[in-house]
């Protein structure tokens, strides 16, 4: 079990956060590489959402 299948509720939680951190910190007038940030940064939480959704096992429930 890795990094990511023993922390994937966390890092769903504070993947948005850290992307929010990342975006006060570019320079202002940088509007394409705060949106492309802001993109990546909501994305992957919903990619782990769906390998969470992917690897719950349906008997044990």
């Amino acid at each position: 079990m890795g990094f990511v299948d023993s922390h994937i509720l966390s890092l769903m939680t504070f993947l948005p956060l850290l992307g929010a951190a990342v975006v006060l910190c570019v320079p202002k007038g940088k509007d394409d590489v705060i949106r492309w940030i802001s993109a990546v940064f909501s994305f992957l939480p919903l990619v782990l959402a769906v390998k969470l959704w992917f690897a719950y096992d349906r008997t044990l429930a």
